[in-house]
């Protein structure tokens, strides 16, 4: 999907994949005891021992890469304020002004940012299905 796009000369790419993908419903898949994810509907995808993040910087040579929009459920992101307070998410990357960008977006659409550090940290702590953050909903009150 990448291939044949322009350089990318420093621009700012923000990730928010996981190393999952969707599960026909009705395929023998979806009911597999040996996926602890079948029941969501996903399955995990075998990187190599590599994190999603880190296939994404090979594919966009040359950007800024940050991590981010990717722990909870798509669903959550038009609920930044719940329970009288702000919901967290999670972000990293290796360009300091780039994670500033990204953060100000997070800021700007009234979530509480918090940084997880270099991308080869952040980036596995924070991707679903694995990570010890995925799937972690917290709230700053």
């Amino acid at each position: 999907m990448l291939g044949g796009l322009p350089a990318w000369n420093g621009r700012i790419v923000v990730d928010g994949t996981n190393p999952v993908e969707w599960i026909d419903p009705s395929s023998p898949e979806a009911s597999d005891p040996a996926n602890p994810l079948a029941a969501y509907g996903i399955k995990a995808v075998d990187l190599g021992g590599r994190h999603s993040s880190s296939v994404v910087r090979d594919l966009v040579p040359g950007a800024r890469l940050v991590k981010a929009f990717n722990h909870f459920d798509v669903s959550m992101l038009p609920q930044p304020t719940v329970s009288g307070g702000q919901r967290v998410l999670f972000y990293s990357g290796d360009d300091a002004d780039a994670k500033a960008a990204v953060r100000g977006l997070m800021e700007k659409a009234g979530f509480f940012p918090i940084d997880l550090g270099a991308l080869d940290i952040g980036g596995p702590l924070a991707s679903l299905p694995f990570g010890p953050l995925a799937g972690v909903s917290l709230v700053k009150i």
